[in-house]
């Protein structure tokens, strides 16, 4: 599947009663979904990082996950007020992997919503990634 099918799939998300989508992300779950990025420094310069911030991250957080924690939230500071779960998702579509795509999908699914539609939307979708994964 192309990436513009999972933005057409991720617009269609944006665009329903996804109010979750839209909050700003919290330190919180970026510390858990932190753990599932696989190669954040590939990531990192759509996450707003550049080459001498990931020597200075490496350097000041020997612990990869740490490392991957602090790139989250260089994202999320240099966003402000755009750092998004949707805008998060969308990043992961476009730059990522699917199965940090999968991944993110599944811990939203996770989270308290305040809508059960968000929660059963967003699950839809990732087992919907996971099905067309499966066949191919």
């Amino acid at each position: 599947m192309t990436s513009e099918r999972y933005l057409h799939l991720l617009k269609m998300l944006g665009t329903a009663e996804t109010g979750m989508l839209n909050n700003l992300c919290s330190k919180q779950f970026l510390k858990t979904f932190s753990k599932d990025l696989q190669d954040w420094k590939k990531l990192a310069p759509y996450f707003s990082i550049h080459e001498w911030n990931i020597e200075e991250l490496i350097y000041n957080y020997p612990d990869e996950n740490d490392q991957k924690y602090q790139a989250l939230l260089c994202w999320k500071r240099a966003e402000g007020s755009t750092a998004t779960y949707y805008n998060l998702l969308e990043s992961l579509i476009l730059h990522g992997n699917i199965g940090e795509v999968e991944a993110l999908l599944q811990r939203l699914g996770e989270g308290n919503w305040p809508n059960y539609n968000n929660y059963r939307m967003c699950m839809s979708m990732y087992y919907f990634i996971a099905s067309c994964r499966a066949c191919g």
